[in-house]
């Protein structure tokens, strides 16, 4: 026990006392993490692998920057979860090295399945929840909303389509407008300005076009701002849909946004990933009715609690107690 704690003294975790609230100064090395991890995913890269997402949702999420070896962010998930967000390869990391990163009760998230999978077993415990997995679509399916089980998004977009509708990029001169779609968007939901993911969605609205990979479109209708949607380009192949709102008056506004997104990028998008549902009924009933291709898992990723585990890890860290790792 006395060497595990002198290898522990070696090796990690990293101090929480040098945990630094994320700030638009962490934007390139954190983005320069996370874009080579997309690269190696394509389209089942996770939502959360952007820094302008983790910015937006920092306090959300208490999000806070541990600098050093083995670089991370610290954070808690939305069921109050601490974790730790690698920003490196965790299979290319021995696993006694990634036991001693975390700290109590924390885990590795979000983990991708492809990396859970290359991860020891026999030493990880590695669970996923139902309410954390992005809805990843095949763009194509709405171009036209074919096949019949999108019968109904077919029928609201086209009845919308015979209205007089116009549209302008954000920011341009129509972010006020869409901040007010937004303002009204909360009071038909019966929201404080502060609830939900409005924040972020303001702040989304406010920085568009300054910091952040952000791409907005406002949709007029009759002349009357409706609705917009921020998405980001996640991968070569695949963009995230961040925020959108429509308003309720607008009958059609959501399917519609969607179809405009994939036609004009047609040939460049192939995937929509509309990021998880927080176990939200409301949240998982209007993403289902879009019909996903698949559930992108998000695994959370935690040294086995089994004292045979427990004890291979330490054996393995004492016995490296001396090698050139240093502190994270």
């Amino acid at each position: 026990m006395t060497e595990y704690r002198l290898a522990s003294a070696v090796l990690g975790p990293p101090p929480r006392r040098s945990a630094i609230p994320l700030g638009l100064e962490h934007r390139e090395i954190v983005e320069g993490a996370f874009r080579s991890l997309r690269a190696s995913l394509g389209e089942r890269a996770l939502s959360e692998f952007s820094f302008s997402n983790l910015y937006l949702f920092r306090e959300v999420h208490e999000y806070r920057y541990l600098p050093g070896r083995y670089p991370c962010i610290a954070g808690r998930t939305y069921d109050g979860t601490p974790h730790l967000i690698a920003l490196f390869d965790l299979v290319e990391v021995a696993p006694e090295i990634l036991a001693i990163l975390l700290g109590p009760d924390e885990c590795f998230y979000p983990v991708a399945e492809t990396t859970a999978a290359a991860l020891n077993a026999d030493l990880f415990e590695m669970t996923a929840l139902r309410e954390d997995s992005d809805y990843l679509f095949p763009a194509a399916q709405f171009i036209e909303y074919a096949p019949r089980s999108l019968r109904a998004q077919r029928t609201f977009a086209r009845q919308l389509r015979e209205r007089h509708i116009t549209q302008h990029d954000l920011p341009a001169n129509a972010r006020a407008d869409a901040l007010q779609v937004l303002e009204r968007w909360c009071a038909e939901k019966g929201l404080e300005r502060d609830a939900a993911d409005a924040v972020p969605c303001r702040q989304a609205l406010e920085l568009t076009g300054e910091f952040q990979p952000l791409q907005g479109t406002l949709y007029y209708i009759d002349s009357e701002p409706a609705g917009f949607l921020l998405h980001e380009a996640l991968a070569a192949n695949t963009a995230v849909v961040r925020f959108a709102k429509g308003l309720s008056a607008f009958n059609g506004i959501y399917p519609y946004m969607f179809q405009e997104l994939c036609r004009r990028h047609a040939g460049r998008v192939e995937w929509l990933n509309f990021e998880q549902d927080l176990g939200k009924p409301g949240f998982r009933n209007s993403k289902l009715a879009y019909k996903p291709a698949h559930l992108l898992s998000k695994f959370r990723v935690r040294p086995r609690r089994d004292p045979a585990s427990r004890s291979d890890l330490r054996a393995v860290a004492t016995r490296r107690r001396g090698r050139e790792y240093g502190s994270p």
